[in-house]
């Protein structure tokens, strides 16, 4: 089969010349090439800018950084000079605990000392107190002597019926006067027993006179009648403590409360154990136990 291939197409030629047309070219700054350039730079303005921020940013991170650790570099130092002194303080510290601690024992030993100085000194008074009387609620006489005392003493006797010998009394004489004005008259006897007799006595008698008991009028004494009474001559330690054992006997419940030789004593009520009061610490004890 015969096939006839067609020529192909002829270039177009120019009628007039009979030669073949080229294509008219495209100008080079066509709108369409303009635009593309201009994007092109705006994008290349973007990330030139983009750049220098970075870079900025950059710097101020890298300028940061070195102060941080400039910073980090003083405080290391800064920690190192604190554990130095941290070192030298506990170093110290130890040493001084250690003295404190000797301080804190011998000034145990100290006071430990001074307590039984101050129990042997309090025992000596009370053994010096212990034949002597204190004869309170007698008023006192301007320029008083002690045959006056005497006197008034022998009148006491004779009332409480206690027979007194020659040299029964030792000494007797007016207390220094106390904050209220008051100054008792301190009578020390021969023996404590003749001590304790005369305390009875009066005892005695004003349990026999319970609507009259012993005072100034019933002695002979001249003035405004008032109450006399008679007790141990106790020391300043002693008082106290007498002092606030009648307060814990008022408000605890205790029914006696009386000192005999320089002691002091509580009981509960008749037949109840006997407690003898040796400090303030044990009567504050005595409180807690209400």
């Amino acid at each position: 089969m015969n096939t006839q291939r067609t020529p192909p197409a002829a270039a177009a030629t120019d009628k007039t010349t009979n030669t073949p047309r080229s294509k008219r070219p495209r100008p080079i700054y066509s709108p369409e090439k303009v635009d593309e350039v201009e994007n092109q730079c705006e994008i290349m303005a973007m990330l030139t800018s983009w750049k220098s921020e970075q870079e900025a940013v950059l710097s101020k991170i890298i300028s940061d950084v070195a102060e941080i650790k400039a910073e980090i570099r003083e405080v290391h130092k800064t920690n190192s000079e604190i554990e130095k002194t941290l070192d030298f303080v506990c170093k110290n510290y130890e040493d001084l605990k250690i003295r404190v601690e000797c301080l804190e024992k011998r000034r145990e030993e100290r006071d430990n000392h001074w307590d039984k100085l101050e129990d042997k000194i309090e025992e000596l008074e009370r053994n010096a107190r212990s034949t002597s009387i204190e004869i309170r609620g007698i008023p006192v006489k301007q320029n008083e002597t002690k045959g006056e005392l005497l006197s008034i003493v022998d009148n006491l006797h004779n009332k409480i019926k206690v027979q007194v010998e020659r040299g029964f009394i030792r000494n007797i004489y007016r207390t220094k006067e106390k904050p209220n004005g008051e100054r008792p008259i301190v009578m020390d006897v021969t023996t404590p027993i003749k001590k304790y007799n005369i305390l009875k006595a009066v005892k005695e008698y004003n349990y026999h006179h319970i609507g009259d008991k012993l005072n100034t009028m019933a002695i002979g004494l001249e003035g405004k009648k008032a109450p006399i009474y008679l007790s141990d001559f106790l020391t300043l330690k002693a008082k106290r403590i007498y002092f606030l054992a009648r307060e814990v006997a008022k408000s605890n419940g205790y029914r006696y409360c009386w000192s005999t030789n320089g002691k002091i004593f509580l009981r509960k009520a008749k037949g109840s154990p006997l407690i003898s009061i040796t400090s303030e610490v044990q009567l504050e004890d005595l409180k807690q136990k209400k």
